[in-house]
């Protein structure tokens, strides 16, 4: 009798007050936005023309992919440098998106270079993609830190930094 009890008093509270709980959580995220994010950023380092020795077949793969249709060795060398491919996403219905790319490279560390791509009207996964090659690689060396940020406007929503970004 008891336990009868009980468990019709546990109906009566605790179902009603679950449900609740739902419809207040489902309320909760309709009125809210999807955030900005930088998903993924694929960093690849074309040191050499030649494929590397013993290398994972996905290296040699990005290799392959970074020298397809370079005949000549100028063509080839020009192609050597640091490629950078940037998945990002931003809610439905944002404006015009700036992908920024701040770098620094290894012969002229003090001075920040800024690199960017403007995305009208953005929807779903987006992919950028940055490199530094050719005289400006050959010149100043490799990229040694690096931002990337996408803005609205002027305003940052979303931003990514190497381990060496001060």
């Amino acid at each position: 009798m008891v336990l009868d009890t009980r468990m019709t008093l546990f109906r009566s509270i605790a179902l009603p007050l679950v449900a609740l709980l739902a419809l207040a959580a489902a309320g909760a995220c309709a009125g809210t936005r999807p955030a900005s994010a930088i998903h993924k950023i694929q960093m690849h380092h074309l040191k050499s023309d030649r494929p590397p020795q013993g290398a994972d077949p996905m290296i040699l793969s990005e290799h392959r992919k970074r020298l397809h249709g370079a005949v000549t060795a100028e063509e080839r060398r020009d192609r050597l440098g640091n490629y950078y491919t940037v998945h990002w996403s931003v809610p439905q219905g944002t404006g015009p998106v700036t992908v920024r790319f701040e770098y620094q490279v290894a012969n002229a560390a003090d001075r920040t270079r800024t690199r960017e791509v403007v995305v009208p009207s953005p929807s779903g996964r987006q992919v950028t993609q940055f490199e530094v090659t050719g005289r400006e690689y050959a010149n100043d060396g490799r990229v040694i830190a690096w931002r990337i940020s996408l803005l609205e406007g002027d305003r940052p929503i979303a931003v990514e930094t190497s381990y060496l970004w001060n």
